[in-house]
């Protein structure tokens, strides 16, 4: 699982696969983060390998070997100076930072330590230059959701590792702006599972979740009113699922057909019947609903919660079958509230 985070610490101390120099076009060494790096690997190997490069381009970066630091290989990215942001800069440093992942998955290595680029000596405000090295980040962790990158983000201080949480989370959540991940009732979003507690009404049958709904209706559709009354006399969701896998006459056949049609009809009872679950439903706009369980590759998308690729709907394991019918339910509802204006 790909992650980010932020250190306060040196960046030429961290033992990750690779560090990133702050650098300049003409690869000499600088001041500052750039000079700190050149002294720690060796100052006349390191000068001497950037020689034969022969430079590198705003917005890119290169690679030379580490020489005396702890990581495997050394980046230089080149970021652009800041000029009220009116010459492109956004895009350059974005480039600098995908670039130098590039070149870290290309030597298929996974761990790599940037500085805040552009935001020391070339002026970039701090708050943009986290927003774009985030971006950039995220962007291209999505796009090779097969691929595990451990990114560090060295700072020198609290306030800005503080400031940089504040902006992570807030990229995150853009990022996950198109969709919805659920799992545990209580967690984040956990209104949304089969599993959460709230009573509903369907042919005068109160049921406490939509578990216990879906269960009894397995019963019932294989007439075993023994293990359906036993289902209605508890509300431990845990007991109720466990009593599911105990109906007879089970036929998976009959059962795969009829149980997106059960499930969607519980869905659209427990929302209409319970109003703030149904408010929260309907803020969630467009989004995709998508119930994150590793095990599960039916109902659920057979990923974890916290797995990069739940953005990516074809890295999933699972068909996703609890959220699509949340989603058909929530169209419905949204329609005839829609007629009823």
């Amino acid at each position: 699982m790909s992650t980010i985070e932020i250190k306060v610490d040196r960046l030429i101390t961290l033992g990750v696969d690779a560090i990133v120099n702050p650098a300049n076009e003409n690869l000499v060494k600088g001041s500052g983060i750039c000079g700190e790096i050149f002294e720690a690997a060796g100052p006349y190997e390191l000068a001497k390998a950037c020689r034969l490069l022969g430079g590198c381009a705003c917005g890119n970066a290169v690679m030379t070997n580490a020489f005396m630091l702890p990581s495997k290989i050394l980046i230089h990215a080149v970021g652009p100076v800041w000029h009220g942001g009116h010459q492109n800069e956004a895009t350059l440093l974005s480039g600098a930072y995908r670039r130098s992942l590039e070149i870290l998955k290309g030597n298929n290595l996974h761990s790599i330590a940037f500085p805040l680029i552009s935001a020391g000596l070339y002026g970039y405000p701090s708050d943009k230059a986290w927003k774009v090295a985030f971006t950039s980040c995220i962007d291209y962790m999505s796009e090779n959701p097969d691929y595990d990158f451990n990114i560090i983000f060295a700072v020198s201080d609290e306030r800005m590792k503080l400031l940089g949480k504040e902006i992570l989370m807030n990229v995150y959540d853009e990022h996950e702006s198109d969709i919805v991940c659920f799992h545990n009732p209580d967690e984040k979003n956990g209104y949304l599972s089969n599993w959460y507690l709230c009573d509903f009404t369907v042919d005068y049958v109160i049921f406490s979740s939509l578990e216990q709904y879906m269960m009894y209706s397995k019963a019932c559709l294989f007439d075993d009113k023994e293990i359906a009354e036993q289902i209605l006399s508890t509300s431990d969701v845990d007991t109720i699922k466990a009593l599911g896998r105990k109906v007879r006459n089970y036929d998976d056949t009959v059962w795969n057909g009829m149980r997106q049609i059960i499930v969607y009809n519980g869905l659209y009872e427990k929302y209409q019947q319970n109003p703030e679950l149904c408010e929260k439903l309907l803020a969630t706009g467009n989004k995709l609903l998508v119930e994150c369980a590793i095990q599960d590759q039916i109902w659920a998308n057979g990923l974890n919660i916290n797995d990069a690729k739940n953005q990516d709907i074809h890295s999933w394991k699972g068909q996703n079958l609890l959220g699509f019918a949340t989603m058909l339910v929530r169209d419905r509802i949204r329609k005839e509230q829609s007629s009823s204006v």
